[in-house]
Order: C-alpha cells, then sequence, then structure tokens
C-alpha cells in the first residue's frame, strides 16, 4: 500500500490517544503497557511508604496515582475482557494491600473504603462523556458532530448503560454519580 509514492511499513499495533490498537481481523487493544506502568507506580508507593503507612492510605495512594494509569482512555472501549483485565490488576492490588482474596470480599473493601472499582469507574466515565455531549448538543445541534456519530453508530449500546443505571442523558454530575454507586451497592452488598 502506498501513500505519497511511498509505500506504509507494517506494525503490529499502533498507540492512539493511550490505547494500544493491535492488528487483528477484528477490533483488539493490548492492555500489557497500561498494567506495566500500573504496578510500576504501585510498586513505587510501596517503596516510598516503607511499609509503613496505612492500608487505607496505600489505597487511596493508589486510587489516585496509579489508577488513572490503567484507565485513562478506556472509556472508548467496549470489550469486556478488558474489563476483566483491568479488574484483575485493581484485585491483584487488593490482595497484596488488605490480603482480600476473592471477588466478593474486594467489592466489600471498594464499597465500605469508598474506592469504585475500575469496571464502575470505566461506566462512570461513560455516562458523564455521553451526558456532556448531550448538553452540547442540546446547545448547538448543528455544531456537535460527535452526538450524532455515536448516536448513528453506537446508540443501542450508550441506550443499555444508560438503562442498567437507570439514568437519562439529561441528568447532573452528582445524579450519574449517585446512580452508578446504588448500583455498585445492590452489587456488592
Amino acid at each position: 500500500m502506498l501513500l505519497c509514492g511511498l509505500p506504509l511499513p507494517f506494525t503490529h499495533s499502533i498507540l492512539y490517544l493511550g490505547i494500544e490498537v493491535c492488528a487483528a481481523k477484528a477490533f483488539k487493544v493490548s492492555l500489557q503497557n497500561k498494567h506495566l506502568k500500573f504496578f510500576r507506580a504501585f510498586s513505587a508507593i510501596l517503596a516510598r511508604t516503607g511499609g509503613r503507612s496505612s492500608d487505607i492510605v496505600i489505597l487511596h495512594l493508589t486510587r489516585s496515582f496509579c489508577l488513572p494509569v490503567l484507565l485513562y482512555g478506556l472509556e472508548s472501549v467496549s470489550d469486556n475482557s478488558v474489563l476483566r483485565s483491568v479488574q484483575f490488576c485493581w484485585s491483584r492490588i487488593l490482595l497484596r494491600v488488605f490480603k482480600v482474596s476473592s471477588v466478593d470480599n474486594s467489592a466489600l473493601v471498594c464499597y465500605y473504603t469508598g474506592v469504585l472499582p475500575p469496571a464502575f469507574a470505566v461506566d462512570l466515565h461513560k455516562l458523564r462523556y455521553y451526558s456532556q455531549l448531550y448538553r452540547l448538543h442540546l446547545d448547538s445541534p448543528h455544531a456537535n458532530i460527535t452526538w450524532h456519530c455515536i448516536h448513528a453508530s453506537n446508540s443501542h449500546s450508550v441506550q443499555l448503560l444508560y438503562v442498567s443505571y437507570s439514568v437519562y442523558f439529561d441528568v447532573s454530575h452528582q445524579t450519574l454519580v449517585r446512580a452508578v454507586w446504588n448500583q455498585f451497592h445492590m452489587y456488592s452488598v
């Protein structure tokens, strides 16, 4: 294949907006680099605190500094295997910090410490993004091409996301947070 008379080199993956897209017959992403950066940041927190900090402090430092590295750009990916991979990384951290081994216990640790698990955090990011697009669409319907593209190509999955949390497009940020936390409460307790 040529571009401007020059051959395009073949590559196995490309980094686009923080997501590594792999060459495959279907859409496929790789989170290997994100996992490495996440665990590297977590190890740096453990090394810096020297094991003398409380579990809650380590968890909140991990949420503040490590989890954004892992979750960056994942709202654009709707693959369940990707979310399971992210959840596995998070459960490894909880195992290390709180010595919990089951998914139910890790969900309870997250609930009682006020930390959303990665799957719920990604859903909250998606809900915020779609709600902001919807508000922009209402303000200037002709200028917001993004809303029309998402609505035309992905409207069913967006509607399922809103239905699963029992919210509408035009709700406030606080309502979205409350809806996600309510759903997480029903899941964890």
